[in-house]
């Protein structure tokens, strides 16, 4: 069965087994450490973009030191978003590490399986999208521009990433991310069409994707709000702006009519007419002074 990415032209939340789980690989203990989405969290908080940077190209080049010669993923690695990460070292100092060793990774479930090779970069935008949306959606404050939408956000992570992805890739990313949800949750054909539509459709303004909880639905209703409140201001700035153009047309028009019917100006248009009637006469007479003249001059020449 083709997996999620390479189905990506035609439909991969249609793949039935884009994913599979192995409780046999449960064994031992669980990874210590803090999970990674936890501690990019608190650095963009923060505004540390030292720390994103660092952290962000360790995941990057921990993604890719797992990956064959062909630059493709297998099993739970190429599920490894940064919600199933852990931070291995502890993450006392994210920024910069004594030993300028880089950052140990970890995945906290390794039980669930990818059933086909994934390429690095569609695992990687997978795992920064989903980080992406839950910073727009989830009113979390971030060192970059408000106004970008998630799947420009996912971008510009990967740029701190040190990764060049295209918004085609961050398309497949989240075809992807609609396969593996609908192998987790045992969705049919229908959900995961509807599935597919809420992701793909996900704005900052939007709630969080899945369960909804009343904190996040609140968060999202504040945005709306605060996102309706500008929108009805810069209408009611508009409508006072059109409303105070109005009133200097009105009162200019009025000027002219109030001039227009003074006795001044009446008396200087009757001083002005004749003068440009008598303006207008003596050019007259001069074109045809000079049409008169025309025939005398070519005589002469020709004598």
């Amino acid at each position: 069965v083709p997996g999620p990415v390479a189905a990506a032209t035609e439909a991969p939340f249609a793949t039935p087994a884009a994913a599979w789980r192995d409780p046999a690989v449960l064994t031992g203990a669980v990874p210590e450490g803090r999970l990674l989405r936890t501690v990019l969290l608190d650095a963009c908080l923060r505004r540390d973009l030292a720390a994103l940077r660092r952290l962000l190209r360790g995941y990057a080049a921990w993604l890719d030191a797992h990956a064959d010669d062909a630059g493709r993923l297998t099993g739970a690695t190429a599920l490894a978003s940064l919600d199933n990460v852990v931070l291995a070292d502890g993450g006392a100092s994210p920024a910069r590490d004594a030993t300028g060793a880089p950052p140990v990774f970890a995945v906290l479930d390794p039980s669930w399986r990818a059933s086909d090779p994934w390429p690095v970069d569609v695992t990687l935008a997978r795992g920064l999208w989903r980080f992406a949306a839950a910073l727009a959606t989830g009113g979390y404050a971030h060192p970059w521009s408000s106004t970008l939408d998630v799947a420009g956000l996912t971008v510009v992570l990967a740029g701190t990433a040190g990764r060049d992805l295209d918004r085609a890739t961050v398309t497949a990313a989240v075809d992807a991310e609609v396969a593996v949800t609908a192998a987790l949750r045992g969705l049919d054909n229908a959900d995961r069409v509807a599935l597919a539509d809420e992701l793909r459709a996900v704005e900052p303004t939007a709630p969080p994707t899945g369960l909804d909880s009343h904190q996040q639905l609140r968060e999202a209703w504040l945005r709306q709000k605060a996102e309706l409140t500008r929108v009805t201001a810069l209408l009611r700035w508009t409508e006072e702006l059109l409303t105070s153009r109005e009133r200097a047309l009105r009162r200019a028009e009025a000027t002219i009519n109030l001039l227009s019917g003074s006795l001044s100006y009446r008396v200087g248009r009757l001083a002005i007419t004749p003068a440009r009637l008598a303006k207008r006469g003596a050019r007259a007479a001069k074109r045809r002074a000079k049409d008169a003249l025309a025939p005398r001059r070519d005589e002469q020449e020709q004598q």
